[in-house]
């Protein structure tokens, strides 16, 4: 996988690290509140790492076979569930904050969920399509690359 990785193109290695450093940084404030999450937010940055070098690389998705599907499922509903609790801790820290009106509250949380959105959805949208190429369904639309 290390050759795969090798050769994806800039942009996935950018979109990898940026996924990366945020999953590191949100890490840190969780880490004695919930010390499990990190490792489950760790392996949901595998499962997007592993989406983006079988979208270029289709002999990834072969070996990994339906593991694919629940990597999927798993990784959405992780993803989910800590963006849900995450923006109710959010919202509880700014609740009291005095130097902060209601719109600026609702904005900041609204686009905390936004950018969490941003950097995980085209992930977990290579995984979707992983699926489908699984499945054989609209293998050609996919536009795979390697073998």
């Amino acid at each position: 996988m290390a050759e795969q990785f090798a050769q994806l193109p800039w942009w996935a290695l950018v979109y990898l690290a940026f996924v990366f450093g945020f999953t590191v940084a949100g890490s840190s404030g969780r880490l004695k509140r919930n010390p499990v999450s990190i490792g489950l937010s760790i392996v949901s940055f595998g499962f997007i790492a592993v989406f983006v070098i079988g979208y270029f690389h289709r002999s990834v998705i072969d070996d990994i076979g339906w593991l694919v599907v629940p990597m999927v499922v798993l990784g959405i509903v992780w993803e989910f569930y800590l963006a849900v609790t995450e923006t109710a801790r959010a919202e509880e820290d700014l609740k009291d904050d005095p130097e902060l009106t209601d719109e600026e509250r609702r904005f900041l949380i609204n686009f905390a969920v936004f950018m969490n959105a941003l950097l995980v959805v085209p992930g977990y949208a290579l995984g979707i399509k992983m699926c489908l190429y699984f499945f054989g369904i609209g293998a050609s639309a996919l536009l795979l690359t390697g073998g």
